[in-house]
């Protein structure tokens, strides 16, 4: 009876490394080392660089008895349970307005990165990295920050859980910008507001108008009543979003905008 040479399927074969203790298997390297107890483990990175990174914390953790096995769930597993169950980090709570921003800034922007990563496998200078690639393909670096949000507060909440050992999150700041300042005029001249209004129906000119005059927003404008009308200024105390009606996401959002005095004529004797 013949027999035929067991063989490993292509990719699965551990290949040695110039660095003790650190194998490439596929497009991944591995990193083999013993737990406390003395059973072996292994732990995956995406470069050889990573790896040695990796092997150095954890030779680190384990002479120093701080070694744990962490979770093994993964980005793409762990964001949707935890946004749909996640309350806030402050006394406030959190609006579902809010919420939703999140879920989406995790979808659209976080999961294409980090997804296939597990939670512990994430480490500051991914996060860098991360956001390096939002600021290179032009986002501003308050969009950045609102982007990165969501992520920091779910790595946290990670480590408050056991989930990883600290949030690698702490302390990384949003990089600057490539966009260049805008130097352009922010300011309407009388001319370009009138031309603004012009192509709008008689009923909408003048809500047009007091827009241009006081730079709101168009959601913080369509939650006005007359009531947030003194005779000489305008009161922002709420926002329309997404067809509800709620109070400003901040308290520096609640303003009272003075009116030139046409204006104010024109509010109290509207045509």
């Amino acid at each position: 009876m013949s027999s035929e040479k067991a063989t490993r399927p292509p990719g699965r074969t551990l290949v040695r490394t110039s660095t003790r203790g650190i194998y490439k298997r596929g497009t991944r390297y591995v990193v083999v080392f013993r737990d406390p107890s003395g059973t072996q483990r292994k732990r995956f990175a995406r470069t050889l660089a990573e790896a040695r990174r990796l092997r150095t914390q954890l030779t680190a953790d384990v002479q120093r008895g701080e070694y744990r096995e962490l979770s093994s769930v993964r980005f793409a597993e762990h964001w949707k349970p935890w946004i749909d169950s996640y309350a806030g980090r402050t006394s406030r709570g959190l609006r579902e307005q809010t919420r939703g921003e999140y879920a989406r800034d995790l979808d659209v922007h976080a999961e294409p990165f980090f997804g296939p990563m597990r939670l512990a496998e994430i480490q500051a200078y991914h996060i860098k990295r991360w956001l390096r690639e939002l600021a290179d393909r032009g986002y501003a670096a308050g969009t950045i920050r609102n982007i990165f949000a969501p992520v920091r507060a779910m790595l946290a909440d990670a480590a408050e859980d056991g989930l990883i050992r600290s949030n690698p999150a702490a302390g990384v700041r949003v990089p600057a910008s490539h966009q260049r300042p805008d130097s352009r005029q922010k300011v309407l001249s009388e001319r370009e507001v009138q031309d603004l209004i012009a192509p709008f129906p008689d009923e909408h000119r003048l809500l047009v108008q007091v827009v241009a005059e006081t730079g709101v927003r168009i959601s913080e404008a369509l939650a006005w009543t007359w009531g947030d009308f003194d005779g000489r200024r305008l009161h922002v105390r709420r926002r329309l979003y997404r067809g509800e009606t709620s109070t400003p996401k901040s308290p520096h959002g609640v303003l009272a905008i003075p009116l030139r005095n046409t204006t104010a004529l024109m509010l109290w004797r509207p045509s």
